[in-house]
């Protein structure tokens, strides 16, 4: 990790990694761009690459890797073992990024994945029925609110890294639960006051906007803050297929806090 983490608290050992300014390399986002990345400024203290780390503990588990002379030669090896990428190199990302697949060095990469047809035997997509199942948690006069959780623009997962930039916690930078203005209205909350929410797996107290960012009935709060941990109020099952966590959908309580 860069920082030490309340996660990386519970760790007997902590590795030092690099941020992405502080290291050459690669990245292939979410349109299957391959981009270059360049060090802007070098590993502080005793920080070093993330390569450079697995390289050490590869060799002190007995496994040593080849001695790699830098990330170029890192990205050959993988473009050989990568068929969607083996047209690619540190060379061809020099001035632009390319987009897999990419087979051959002569090849322009394929901004657009399907054009006539899908890459299955019939050239056709498959279509598979999928039955509405209901939710197992409902509103009940004990907890009239479903509450929703989830990402705000400024902040990133938990706040390890956002939540040190200045530039973003002037905009926020303190947990906080959305609630419709007639809701308000009803329980006598005014904008800005300390709130308890509770479900049935646990309590937590945080500052209340009101805005008619939500529904009557529906609750929005952002998951970045451990000041008020909202996933102790959200349900730990797993979906069947994805194994996700329902987290939008608990339903809860809102009572001024005492």
């Amino acid at each position: 990790d860069i920082f030490l983490t309340e996660t990386a608290r519970f760790a007997h050992v902590v590795l030092p990694a690099s941020a992405w300014a502080e290291k050459n390399g690669t990245f292939v986002n979410s349109d299957r761009r391959v981009l270059r990345v360049r060090k802007a400024v070098d590993c502080p203290g005793q920080a070093r690459e993330d390569w450079r780390i697995i390289h050490e503990l590869a060799a002190r588990m007995g496994k040593p890797m080849p001695n790699y002379r830098d990330e170029a030669e890192i990205f050959d090896e993988l473009a050989r073992v990568t068929p969607i990428m083996a047209g690619i190199s540190h060379a061809r990302l020099e001035h632009h990024g390319i987009q897999w697949p990419c087979p051959t060095p002569d090849h322009p990469g394929t901004p657009t994945l399907y054009l006539d047809k899908f890459n299955t035997p019939s050239g056709k997509a498959k279509l598979f029925p999928v039955e509405h199942v209901d939710q197992t948690e409902r509103v009940t006069t004990e907890y009239p609110f479903i509450l929703n959780s989830g990402r705000i623009l400024y902040h990133y997962h938990t706040g390890t890294m956002s939540r040190r930039n200045k530039a973003l916690t002037n905009f926020t930078n303190n947990p906080y639960v959305i609630m419709h203005p007639n809701d308000a209205s009803k329980l006598g909350i005014k904008h800005g006051e300390k709130v308890r929410i509770t479900s049935v797996r646990g309590t937590l107290e945080t500052q209340v906007r009101i805005a008619d960012e939500v529904l009557e009935g529906e609750l929005f709060m952002p998951w970045h803050y451990t000041e008020a941990q909202v996933n102790r109020l959200t349900r730990d099952e797993l979906d069947p297929y994805s194994r996700i966590a329902p987290f939008k959908i608990s339903a809860v309580r809102v009572e001024p806090a005492s």
